[in-house]
């Protein structure tokens, strides 16, 4: 067997690669947030920083602290969104396994699953930054639970109110439809 038909042996197989790629990442990173969560348990500090999460810890983090709060948020993301992503991903594979088939242009799924990766990366940064100002301004406990009343109202009102909103209902169009995305030409 040549080079090339091993390679294109393991290009038929790529539904399994791709799912095998996917858990192996959701894997370690729920392995590592278990890691991470049994350490806070045990001695109340996050491990990858030093900031205590429980306790009397009333005082703004300093700014330094938002690059691990930002890879706690990178690695919950990667661990509870991947799953849940594992079966479009899979989709965008097989519609490029035929693209690939009939030879016309196609984006490897690799690319695709580190585009998902940054805008959901993106996401974690953003919430990285709020936790962060909450915590700072004492809206938010070290253990993200609401400090301010007005706060988990005002959030509770936002979260109700875009329930009606035509935004949502256009997200649940798309999701409920994704194959209009791989299948387009």
């Amino acid at each position: 067997m040549t080079h090339a038909d091993s390679i294109e042996s393991a290009l038929r197989h790529d539904r399994m690669i791709v799912l095998a790629a996917l858990s192996a990442l959701a894997l370690v990173a729920w392995l590592y947030m278990i890691f991470e969560a049994r350490a806070m348990d045990a001695t109340g500090v996050c491990q990858c920083a030093g900031m205590a999460m429980s306790g009397p810890d009333v005082k703004p983090w300093a700014a330094s602290a938002i690059l691990p709060l930002f890879l706690m948020w990178a690695e919950m993301m990667v661990a509870m969104m991947i799953p849940s992503a594992a079966p479009m991903i899979l989709t965008f594979a097989m519609v490029n396994r035929k693209r690939r088939e009939q030879e016309r242009p196609f984006v490897p799924t690799g690319l695709f699953l580190l585009g998902y990766l940054v805008v959901w990366s993106a996401f974690s940064f953003a919430a990285a930054v709020a936790q962060w100002a909450l915590h700072g301004a004492a809206l938010l406990s070290p253990m993200m639970k609401s400090s301010s009343p007005l706060l988990a109202g005002g959030l509770l009102m936002v979260a109700g109110i875009f329930q009606w909103t035509p935004w949502k209902h256009a997200c649940l169009n798309h999701c409920r439809s994704p194959l209009q995305f791989p299948g387009g030409s």
